[in-house]
């Protein structure tokens, strides 16, 4: 009987373990509402530049 018990989950665990792992893991564990990396660059960081060039003038 205890090592029926045993089997049974071992089957149980190793099922699981299938079936947790997927190829598409970031897909599926992204947020559709978070940034995205175009989101996160600066904005306006080009202008930094022109303006200093234009104040040593």
């Amino acid at each position: 009987m205890k090592t029926n018990n045993i089997k049974k989950s071992l089957v149980g665990l190793s099922l699981l373990a299938l079936v947790g792992c997927t190829s598409n893991f970031d897909e599926i564990n992204s947020n559709p509402d978070g940034f995205t990396q175009e989101e996160l660059t600066q904005d306006f960081n080009h202008i930094k530049g022109t303006l200093l060039q234009c104040l040593t003038m």
